[in-house]
């Protein structure tokens, strides 16, 4: 039972030491990027016109009583029936663990919102993923 008692604090101060070096191996190289990726989808039955503009964002939301920074944005045109996959690249620099990011979407025709994601839809932190579903609702135009 000596013996054990012996090899443990050098068994635990390995630990710890592993433990630091994990723990400093978790900041991201500035020029390293990272991706959001998804689908934007909605309910209605309806085909959209061919000159419609898919408009995604990614957005720290962290503040409450200040407008979202957008961290990255896609434009695409889309004339097809939805899905609508999207991709948001980003510098991995600029995520946060301690804060809330969402992502957006808009389905924009002759330069009015017909649609818009209307709930919240969490990536990155707090347990959620880098991949999202999108749905959108038809605004009041």
């Amino acid at each position: 039972m000596r013996g054990l008692s012996n090899f443990l604090p050098a068994a635990c101060s390995g630990m710890i030491v592993a433990t630091t070096v994990a723990g400093c191996s978790s900041t991201r190289p500035a020029n390293e990027t990272g991706m959001v990726m998804g689908s934007v989808t909605y309910r209605e039955r309806m085909m959209i016109p061919p000159n419609t503009t898919l408009r995604v964002v990614l957005e720290d939301v962290s503040l409450a009583d200040a407008p979202a920074t957008v961290i990255a944005e896609s434009v695409q045109s889309v004339s097809t029936a939805p899905p609508y996959p999207f991709e948001l690249r980003f510098k991995a620099a600029e995520i946060n663990p301690s804060r809330q990011y969402n992502v957006r979407a808009w389905l924009v025709i002759d330069g009015k919102a017909w649609f818009t994601s209307t709930q919240a839809n969490p990536v990155l932190t707090g347990g959620h993923g880098d991949v999202v579903e999108v749905l959108v609702s038809r605004s009041g135009r």
